[in-house]
């Protein structure tokens, strides 16, 4: 009979404590919980990252990690500045769709007294920043795109796909907006490139 691994320890209680922070905020979520919902004990939590904050951090770094992998990857096979904008707007959403606890964990994160935003936005924030602030210029210099700051479309693009995520408990309580979810994320990313391009390309 073949025995499912579980996820080791540390995994263990990075993606317990993901979940719960983001359902119910970090400052609501004692560590205890954590240990014993992880099947750890408290000790074991201390010995990997020190404390809570510790940990948050652990979980933005996985998180941030992973998505910038991803898009970095998406972007660099992009055979255009159209494409490669596309590549990035579904593979962002895609992944928030796949870890859907990211968005609240870093809005969460900002207004953390102990978090080490210097740190997060240079290592994190910046490349991805830079990244899509190098496709609308290659765009504008090509001709596609219209001539437009590139410094500030990529915060909006980023606005428009992570508040989705981080207000879907207000989403889904608007009118009409329930059935949003799931296989309708994809919507999302639709609507938003058809929004950016309808601004961008040159006509």
């Amino acid at each position: 009979m073949v025995q499912i691994k579980k996820p080791d320890p540390k995994q263990r209680i990075i993606e317990t404590a993901a979940t719960l922070f983001a359902e119910r905020g970090f400052e609501a979520v004692p560590v205890r919980e954590i240990a014993d919902r992880a099947q750890v004990n408290v000790a074991m939590i201390n010995y990997y990252f020190r404390n809570k904050n510790g940990l948050y951090h652990a979980i933005i770094e996985k998180l941030m990690g992973e998505l910038n992998e991803r898009l970095e990857s998406e972007v660099a096979e992009g055979a255009d500045p159209v494409d490669r904008l596309k590549r990035y707007v579904y593979s962002y959403v895609s992944y928030l769709r796949q870890e859907s606890q990211t968005a609240q964990l870093v809005f969460q994160a900002i207004f953390l007294k102990d978090t080490d935003l210097d740190y997060l936005v240079e290592r994190y924030w910046v490349r991805t920043y830079a990244m899509v602030e190098q496709v609308l210029r290659e765009g504008v210099a090509a001709g596609v795109f219209s001539p437009i700051d590139s410094r500030l479309i990529p915060i909006s693009i980023r606005g428009m796909l992570l508040w989705y995520f981080m207000s879907s408990p207000i989403t889904v309580r608007l009118p009409g907006m329930r059935e949003y979810r799931g296989e309708f994320d994809e919507k999302l990313a639709e609507e938003t490139l058809h929004l950016l391009l309808q601004g961008l390309l040159k006509r």
